[in-house]
Formats: C-alpha cells, structure tokens, sequence
C-alpha cells in the first residue's frame, strides 16, 4: 500500500471517530518506516524525536453541509515529502 493510501486510511479512521481523539490528535509517520499512526495529542509528546507527526486536522476539510472529508491534495503533499 502506497503512504498516501496508508495516511488516507488514518484520516478516515480519524473522521469516523473523532471524538475518541483529543483535540489535538497527531497523524505519525516513521519516516523509516513509513508506518502511519493516529495518536492523541499527549501520546504523541512521548514519541521519540525521529517519528514525525502531523495535526489530523491538517488532513479534513468540511463539505458545505458540515461534514468532515479527508483533504486529498494535503495527504498527497505530506506522502510526496518521502517520496525519494
């Protein structure tokens, strides 16, 4: 699976239940890896320095009637970042 499907898939999970993340809820990448996570907020503080995190909601953007999407083109731009 390809990163950009691996963080697409965190989004979704993300949206789906939101509300069982803290307002700060991090999207993780290993960037040796490439594993992705979801993780709250505080988690993320005690990851070690080399997994780089993401806020999840840099990842949605809301439709005209409210409702949470994932945002494709920011997804596309972080996996283009370990493209290499």
């Amino acid at each position: 699976m390809e990163l950009k499907e691996r963080i697409l898939d965190k989004v979704r999970e993300y949206i789906a239940a939101d509300e069982s993340y803290d307002d700060d809820a991090q999207i993780t990448i290993n960037p040796e890896s490439l594993e992705v996570g979801l993780v709250d907020g505080e988690e993320a503080d005690g990851l070690p320095d080399s997994i780089d995190c993401y806020p999840a909601m840099d990842f949605v953007e809301m439709t005209a009637d409210g409702s949470w999407i994932p945002d494709k083109e920011a997804i596309a731009s972080a996996a283009e970042e370990y493209a290499g």
